[in-house]
């Protein structure tokens, strides 16, 4: 399997150091073919893997990752990095994303929390999204912490195409979108701890295209949000995966859903709870 690359961390204030947010994370800005704020393996004249393309999920651009040839030898992985002061204990990353596999390539999702004047990792989080089909879907990578009181003051993510020996020309992966949702709370505020599930109502209803839903679990394990329409069928899972206790924020996009009623629906252990939401356009 084709190694995850991490920059050497006395990079860690050298790339968006001007901002106490994901630089850039819609991908809108670009100077000189590189995408602001983030790091790429682009080799200008020999390979160029990380491209601009339209139209994004939101907005005018999408960063695209695509495994090119390497002078003509082998296949050359496109990796995509940021490194950006942050100091939240954030539950989730999550994006919008379209990927293509050839011969079984993955896509790779890193997260990492950094506390540089400790130097130890806070926090972790990766995921390997499903292949999709030609439209934008939405990746969610939970993220975990070694400890309850440690804050980051820094944050990693990174992008990457990898396979089980090799990667194959033609993979390919499109990404917009990016934001933490949720957060984590620290051991200094233990008596804040959620005590009890809650699935609240969603904000704004009725939306037009798309609302937030927001949840309540009081100890971590697998939880799932998924959103139906009156028939019954699953139009969308926002959540599936084991979170830690918490309370989160997911945001649902229907602007490819027709107007009406929809039911969201969050299971957790024993615990299961839907409510109504309107979509009107």
């Amino acid at each position: 399997m084709i190694p995850r690359i991490l920059l050497v961390l006395s990079l860690l204030f050298a790339a968006g150091a001007a901002t106490a947010q994901i630089p850039n994370p819609s991908f809108e800005n670009w100077t000189e073919g590189q995408p602001d704020g983030w790091f790429t393996d682009n080799v200008p004249g020999i390979a160029t893997p990380v491209t601009p393309v339209q139209p994004g999920a939101v907005g005018n651009f999408a960063l695209q990752g695509e495994v090119v040839s390497y002078l003509g030898f082998f296949g050359y992985t496109p990796l995509v990095q940021a490194i950006f002061p942050y100091n939240e204990r954030p539950a989730a990353l999550t994006g919008s994303y379209i990927f293509n596999s050839v011969g079984g390539d993955s896509m790779y999702v890193g997260v990492t929390m950094y506390n540089s004047s400790q130097v130890f990792y806070v926090g972790f989080g990766t995921a390997l999204p499903p292949a999709t089909g030609p439209e934008f879907q939405t990746f969610t990578v939970p993220l975990e912490y070694i400890d309850q009181t440690s804050t980051p003051d820094s944050c990693i993510i990174q992008f990457l195409i990898e396979g089980e020996d090799s990667v194959h020309i033609g993979s390919r992966m499109v990404i917009d979108n990016l934001a933490f949702t949720g957060s984590i709370t620290a051991a200094s505020e233990e008596s804040q701890l959620p005590h009890a599930f809650e699935l609240e109502q969603n904000y704004p209803n009725p939306f037009n295209p798309s609302t937030t839903i927001r949840y309540t679990l009081p100890a971590a394990g697998q939880a799932t949000l998924t959103v139906s329409n009156l028939l019954g069928e699953t139009v969308a899972t926002l959540v599936d995966a084991e979170q830690p206790a918490g309370t989160y924020e997911m945001r649902f996009d229907a602007a490819d859903l027709p107007s009406g009623l929809y039911f969201y629906t969050l299971r957790a252990a024993a615990f299961s709870e839907t409510r109504r939401m309107m979509l009107l356009k």
